[in-house]
Order: C-alpha cells, then sequence, then structure tokens
C-alpha cells in the first residue's frame, strides 16, 4: 500500500512539475528554469517544515548526535559521487546513464523494501539484541508490557496481533 502511494505520489509529482514547467514558459519565455527553481525552492521548504517538526519537536527529544550521524549518511554518497560524476557523464550517453541510474534505484529501493517487509529479518535480528542484552524474566515481561501497551495507542485494531508477535520473539531469545 505505501509502494503504491509513494507510486502514485511521484507520478503526480512529476506531472505537476511539467504542467507548471510548461505553463511558466509560456507566460514567461526566459531561458533560465524558473519553473524548476520554484518547484525545488517549494519542495526544500515543505521539507524544512517536516524536519524541524520531527527533529526539533520538544516531545520526541531528538539526540543531535543521532541527528548528524543521520545527515552524515544521507550527504556521504553525493559527497562521494560529486566529483566523478560530471566527467563520466561527459563521457556517456546521458539519457541511457538516467535510464540506468533510476532503474538500479529502483530496483535497490524495491530489494530494501523487501527485506523490511520480511519479518524473518527483523526476528533474527531483534531476537539477537534481546539474547545478548541477557534479559530476566522481568526485563523481558516489561519489554512486553511496553510493547503492548505501544500497540494500544498508535494501532488498536492490530495490538493483539502485535502483542502475540512481541511474544514470540521473546521466546525464540530463552
Amino acid at each position: 500500500m505505501i509502494t503504491m502511494l509513494t507510486l502514485l505520489v511521484g507520478a503526480a509529482g512529476a506531472v505537476t512539475r511539467f504542467l507548471v514547467d510548461a505553463e511558466v514558459k509560456r507566460r514567461w519565455p526566459t531561458t533560465f528554469p524558473w519553473a524548476t527553481f520554484g518547484i525545488n525552492v517549494t519542495g526544500s521548504l515543505l521539507l524544512g517544515i517536516l524536519a524541524g517538526a520531527v527533529l526539533f519537536n520538544p516531545e520526541r527529544a531528538a539526540d543531535p548526535a543521532a541527528i548528524a550521524a543521520g545527515f552524515t549518511v544521507l550527504l556521504l554518497p553525493y559527497s562521494f559521487v560529486g566529483p566523478f560524476a560530471g566527467v563520466l557523464l561527459d563521457r556517456w550517453w546521458r539519457q541511457r546513464v538516467l535510464v540506468r541510474s533510476n532503474l538500479i534505484r529502483a530496483l535497490g529501493v524495491a530489494g530494501a523494501e523487501r527485506v523490511l517487509r520480511d519479518e524473518r529479518w527483523h526476528v533474527g535480528f531483534g531476537a539477537r539484541c534481546l539474547q545478548d542484552a541477557g534479559l530476566s524474566d522481568a526485563a523481558a515481561s516489561r519489554i512486553l508490557d511496553e510493547g503492548a501497551r505501544a500497540a494500544e495507542l498508535w494501532a488498536p485494531a492490530q495490538a493483539e496481533k502485535v502483542v502475540h508477535g512481541l511474544q514470540r520473539r521473546l521466546r525464540m531469545v530463552r
């Protein structure tokens, strides 16, 4: 469901960008891409508002080290690839590069989504973390109680299923 919603929103954004660009070019014929500039500035504004609401929310109390690590992981690929991209694009046919890079990105996203949706990855990693923690029965029951409270708060309709999954994972550790 989230994948389809992401695809639909992305497609709507691409069509909107095209239509806005065509309308701006029709009204103000210029060589500067004002529509792309405006859309990118608007998108940056919305992402800034969203990031500010999430990162600097006093109820969540985001850790500055976690924020710095997140931005490092986000921006490191651009810093690494950036110096080489221009040289390589001058040597290769740009349309082929765009098609192949988007195909590689789509396959990577599909693979990451498959891994994240596969419960075996979560159970194995979570069970390993709990096993390495050396939990007592009291600590395990506290984790289960916290999970049940969180499930009741965030997904009341699925709370029983979530609690059952937590119990199963804790049994795997013991």
